[in-house]
């Protein structure tokens, strides 16, 4: 996913069945650990909650992970960030309306 200005935020979507099966609740876990890399670890969270019948979209934080541009915890922009992620994922046909 591309930011407001250009900077390429790594993402991980984990659905619990077909797209076609959705639509599914959905929990974004927007945070620093490299859990959208998908050479790296799993969340945790996601196993449980795929099961549960949730899909979680993991988003690793500007400047972490394999995210672009340089982390700064107090920067707008990661605000922003996560206001432009939560929106994107609500888009998406298997998040329900």
């Amino acid at each position: 996913m591309y930011t407001r200005d250009g900077t390429s935020l790594a993402l991980d979507v984990r659905l619990p069945g077909p797209v076609e099966n959705g639509p599914y609740p959905t929990l974004v876990e927007y945070s620093g650990y490299g859990y959208a890399n998908p050479a790296g670890p799993e969340s945790g969270i996601s196993q449980i909650l795929n099961l549960l019948g949730y899909a979680v979209v993991d988003v690793n934080m500007r400047g972490t992970g394999c995210s672009g541009g340089a982390f700064d915890y107090y920067e707008a922009a990661a605000e922003l960030d996560g206001y432009d992620v939560v929106e994107t994922a609500a888009r998406q046909p298997w998040v329900p309306p």
